[in-house]
């Protein structure tokens, strides 16, 4: 550290005397510390301190080490805009030897933001699709492994796992809408209080291929998250173009609310191209964390929230922790948090939250009139989202297959351009497009889809949708 005396005149600073020194010598003799100020040989006067004080500089690590939990939550976009999944132009399209660039996006980012997340439990939401059994209701909110009272799946293999099912049981529709999911990822940030003790902090993680369609609602939802722990990353998919969400990324100018009359007050959105950084790990990783530690620092110094380390640290730590930081290991940076802080996961203030929304759900459904032996069935094999409306169909739907009737089925796949087999001459399944395609399902008789893929079909001909009665094998 360099200390100068200087002189300001017209034509600029006139340097009288200084002197060198170093934070320890500072710390270890703060009371009486005194330095001669030299100018060249001559002794132009003395410093001395009356009082010191050490205010170290916290960064995002210190939280990290510190104890602070981080958590990821997913959302992916199933709009028509993004094509069929069995077209070979489709952005869904799945092929096991060349993973799409939503697959690569979700690994490729996922891997990066799970290194922060303590428990690799990840809530995985989808929006934008027509979902089973009649496929007439749209939701923009609704959980990937089947059950919105329990979205959670372990790290990034099961968010793929859980990706790949609803790619085949989905009907993508639209349109695009943020403000569900964002509302969402509020909604399980605003359950944990984030206090000196117990510091949590929230990532939503939304993968979509085209223009937003809620923009002054997603407006209004991202100005009322500011105040929360909750970071956003948006990763655009394929070649749209992209021009809203650089406005949502606010990092020239903030958003304002017309509903809430406010302006943001703190920068919380990042919106990365895939397509611009596709294959180029390193510029991936700096341009998804690029405005992350920030976000975090600047919620915990607005709340006064500071890192949980020892109060007195010696220098060999300080020096260890950092270089720590710097070097690549397979190992969760939560692997080194402090072990005297108690674990805010343990509280499970989400576990309880999805828990009053499971049991406002089935007041709901039995103020409708429905059996509560019947609700409990149909609540227990997972309702996929919150609209009651669904609810209501899957117990329609169970009740009719109960009593032998085949429920009314919407064509999930009926406009598909491979369910015509002049588009199709090497018979491919049409799901897969790898295996050809054996199975004649009656009573509509259509041949389409391999006898593994058969099995994710939810039992309806994905030619028609007709439910399927029986099938054979024409091998």
């Amino acid at each position: 550290m360099r200390f100068e005396l200087i002189k300001t005149q017209r034509n600029g600073i006139q340097v009288l005397g200084s002197f060198e020194t170093h934070l320890l010598e500072l710390k270890s003799d703060a009371s009486s510390f005194a330095k001669k100020l030299q100018n060249g040989n001559t002794e132009v006067g003395t410093l001395k301190t009356t009082h010191f004080e050490y205010a170290a500089k916290c960064n995002f690590l210190d939280y990290i080490f510190g104890g602070c939990e981080v958590s990821l939550i997913i959302a992916i976009d199933f709009t028509r805009s993004n094509g069929a999944a069995t077209l070979p132009t489709s952005l869904h399209r799945y092929n096991k030897s060349n993973p799409n660039d939503y697959i690569q996006a979700i690994t490729a980012v996922g891997e990066i933001l799970q290194y922060y997340d303590s428990d690799k439990r990840i809530p995985v939401y989808g929006f934008g699709a027509k979902l089973p059994p009649y496929y007439d209701l749209v939701s923009h909110c609704f959980a990937l492994n089947g059950n919105i009272f329990d979205p959670e799946v372990t790290g990034v293999d099961g968010v793929i796992e859980v990706y790949k099912k609803t790619i085949q049981s989905a009907m993508f529709h639209g349109p695009t809408v943020f403000s569900h999911v964002i509302r969402t990822a509020s909604s399980y940030a605003s359950a944990f209080q984030t206090t000196q003790t117990h510091q949590h902090y929230f990532l939503l993680l939304i993968l979509t291929d085209g223009d937003i369609y809620d923009i002054e609602a997603t407006k209004d939802e991202l100005v009322a998250a500011c105040d929360l722990p909750l970071s956003i990353i948006i990763v655009g998919v394929g070649d749209c173009n992209f021009e809203r969400m650089s406005e949502l990324d606010a990092d020239t100018r903030p958003l304002y609310s017309k509903k809430l009359n406010k302006e943001m007050n703190r920068d919380i959105v990042q919106f990365v191209s895939f397509s611009q950084v596709k294959g180029k790990a390193t510029e991936l990783a700096q341009q998804t964390l690029y405005e992350v530690p920030r976000q975090l620092l600047s919620f915990m110094e607005t709340k006064g929230i500071k890192p949980n380390l020892n109060s007195i640290q010696s220098e060999e730590e300080s020096i260890f922790r950092k270089i720590s930081s710097n070097i690549k290991t397979n190992l969760p940076l939560s692997s080194y948090r402090s072990q005297g802080i108690s674990d805010p996961a343990k509280l499970h203030p989400s576990s309880l939250l999805l828990s009053n929304l499971k049991k406002k759900y089935i007041e709901d459904l039995l103020t409708l009139g429905f059996p509560s032996k019947l609700v409990k069935s149909v609540l227990e094999e997972g309702v996929a989202c919150m609209d009651i409306n669904m609810g209501v169909q899957l117990i329609n739907y169970k009740k009719a297959l109960e009593s032998g009737k085949t429920p009314r089925i919407h064509a999930k796949l009926a406009h598909s351009k491979h369910s015509d087999i002049s588009d199709n001459p090497e018979r491919l399944c049409i799901i897969c497009m790898a295996r050809p395609s054996k199975i004649v399902v009656q009573p509509c008789g259509h041949r389409l889809v391999c006898s593994e893929c058969l099995e994710v079909s939810l039992g309806h001909c994905a030619g028609c949708g007709v439910f399927i009665s029986s099938w054979d094998d024409i091998d």
